[in-house]
């Protein structure tokens, strides 16, 4: 992962087979309104392997900013109105891919300035990129079993927590109106689509 020549996900996105450099779907393809990222569990272990040198960490924030860079540049706007691009980070005793409740705290704080830095780097408000941090009420509890599926990785349940979450960001940057109250078991929009790019995939 530190060769410089290795791939990352800014390599692939947008592709329609990783494999193939083309097509590429774009906006006018998916007709999108928001996009999403979420990113980092595993990079927040490969990180922490390779002991948070400074190389690392400059790495992966310059691939990260080249991720959303390139989603910038494949969806500018659509009918004069830029589409928004909404940067997730795990708040604390959030993070999944962690094997403890401090990990999870530890991911958190570790990889916020990370994402704050790439973020900035990838023009930031500006350019319609925006980092917001979720916090979901109920929260995801290392100690419900309920909350995981297979290998630390987050349970349907806790997925939709996670959602409920970051909605009310949907509904600020896109200005959509809920339909009903929302709850973890459900939840709906009016006319709303968007993209999400949603995994723990290694991004370094």
């Amino acid at each position: 992962m530190t060769d410089s020549n290795a791939r990352s996900m800014s390599d692939y996105y947008g592709r329609v087979i990783y494999r193939d450099s083309s097509p590429i779907i774009t906006l006018s393809d998916t007709y999108s309104n928001i996009i999403v990222v979420y990113l980092g569990g595993n990079d927040y272990s490969f990180l922490a392997d390779s002991g948070w040198q400074t190389a690392s960490l400059d790495s992966y924030v310059s691939k990260y900013a080249s991720l959303l860079t390139k989603i910038r540049n494949l969806n500018p706007s659509k009918n004069n109105v830029i589409l928004p691009i909404l940067v997730l980070h795990a708040g604390k005793s959030t993070s999944s891919a962690t094997s403890s409740s401090s990990e999870m705290d530890d991911q958190s704080e570790k990889m916020k300035p990370l994402l704050e830095r790439a973020v900035k780097d990838a023009g930031g408000d500006q350019k319609g990129i925006y980092l917001r941090t979720v916090n979901p009420s109920p929260s995801i509890s290392f100690n419900d079993d309920s909350d995981w599926g297979s290998d630390q990785h987050w349970s349907l349940k806790a997925q939709k927590k996670f959602a409920a979450g970051y909605l009310p960001y949907v509904e600020e940057l896109t200005g959509w109106k809920r339909s009903s109250n929302i709850v973890t078991s459900a939840f709906t929009y009016h006319y709303s689509l968007f993209l999400i790019i949603f995994t723990l995939a290694f991004l370094i």
